[in-house]
């Protein structure tokens, strides 16, 4: 059999038959009772492997993954992974000279995992792998060290190790390579970038006439504003906690949002950019005019806003990954490199780190000990234009 498995697809592949001439497509569901072993497959009916290839992505782009009824749809992270896992553990550990210590454990499950996966379905691998990588930008942005990430990850892939040797999965999720997480570099996305993933939301909304994607092309503009923490955060930000500021006469208002509960446990300002204020807000508000002071803001019909945060990542994804940005050279780029490239846009353009730390509500040591030293490029770019300002100027810039 030749199979071929398709770049930036999580379980796309191609196969054909020594004795057959046509191409088949193969995927994962993620569900039993869509198949003995969830996979869909079709045949292509091309003997072309370049229009096999095109036809698979196709059919996966369009396939209505809703048809496939998952058995026992009310999933629980820690009573179906995280406790059979600590059980199995203090049995193993029992005559050991070491004797098994939950405690680490449990802090690392309750503080992290618990908040940051739980949100995906533990039986879905490319969900999975997709909240890891949250989860790892997450844990930096608090300033674990890479060795402690390492644990976290550790932890995680042995749950799910111990919960395909019960059959509780059928399939392991993709790891990250922990020797791989030491000293790995965060990505973050250009303006330009987020300008592609922008519009291609919009075409979405065009082409399906959903008006998820209508909102959503706000919302990205939305989390564009310094200072948020994705995830949750944004999205849970209700009309109550935004007011428009007639600052100084200013033709202009400001656009102020009060974040009551932050990560950090600190009540933080943030005050949308101009053209968010002047273009996306009346949009906003045109949306739903009758909006109480308690609707959110996005999506206000929507009480589960686990699920409109999950379905934005998802698609925030998708689309990053059709426009090729998704991945720089093996590394993958969530939602959460846009904080990234928020905070390395502030530092380069001479902002105080007091400042900045400030406005994304973290602290100046963390600045320091991710974004501002020798061994970031970028910051050590503009540092050495910095020093040698009188000759990196505007006129001496190549012309187009």
């Amino acid at each position: 059999m030749n199979k071929i498995k398709l770049k930036n697809y999580d379980s796309l592949q191609i196969y054909k038959q020594s004795e057959s001439k046509y191409w088949w497509v193969s995927f994962y569901v993620s569900a039993n009772s869509y198949s003995k072993n969830g996979l869909h497959r079709q045949s292509l009916r091309v003997t072309n492997q370049r229009e096999a290839e095109r036809k698979a992505k196709e059919i996966y782009k369009n396939f209505n993954f809703s048809i496939a009824k998952i058995k026992n749809t009310e999933i629980d992270w820690r009573k179906d992974l995280f406790e059979p896992y600590q059980k199995h553990k203090k049995i193993r550990k029992e005559h050991s000279k070491n004797p098994y210590e939950p405690e680490r454990d449990q802090q690392q499950f309750t503080q992290y995992i618990e908040t940051y996966m739980s949100i995906c379905d533990y039986r879905k691998p490319e969900e999975v792998q997709e909240s890891v990588n949250e989860l790892i930008y997450v844990l930096r942005d608090d300033g674990k060290k890479d060795s402690t990430i390492v644990k976290y990850i550790s932890l995680l892939s042995q749950m799910f190790r111990y919960a395909k040797d019960r059959g509780k999965i059928s399939q392991l999720p993709t790891f990250p390579v922990l020797s791989r997480l030491v000293g790995n570099v965060r990505l973050a996305y250009e303006p330009k970038e987020l300008l592609q993933i922008e519009n291609k939301t919009r075409d979405e909304f065009i082409k399906t006439e959903d008006n998820f994607f209508d909102q959503m092309y706000d919302y990205l503009r939305w989390i564009k504003i310094s200072g948020w923490r994705q995830g949750k955060e944004p999205i849970d930000i209700k009309h109550s906690q935004v007011e428009l500021c007639n600052f100084q006469n200013f033709e202009q208002p400001i656009l102020r949002i009060w974040v009551k509960k932050t990560k950090t446990g600190k009540e933080n300002y943030l005050h949308a950019y101009p053209q968010f204020t002047e273009e996306n807000w009346p949009r906003i508000i045109k949306r739903n005019p009758n909006h109480t002071i308690e609707d959110f803001i996005f999506w206000p019909d929507e009480k589960n806003r686990n699920k409109i945060w999950d379905r934005v990542r998802k698609n925030f994804v998708r689309f990053s990954r059709e426009l090729g940005l998704y991945e720089i050279n093996g590394k993958t780029r969530p939602m959460t490199s846009i904080r990234h490239g928020s905070v390395q846009r502030d530092i380069l353009k001479g902002k105080s780190l007091t400042n900045v730390a400030l406005t994304h509500n973290t602290s100046e040591e963390m600045l320091r000990k991710v974004y501002a030293h020798s061994s970031n490029k970028n910051f050590a770019l503009q540092r050495h234009i910095q020093e040698h300002s009188d000759y990196y100027t505007r006129k001496n810039k190549q012309t187009a």
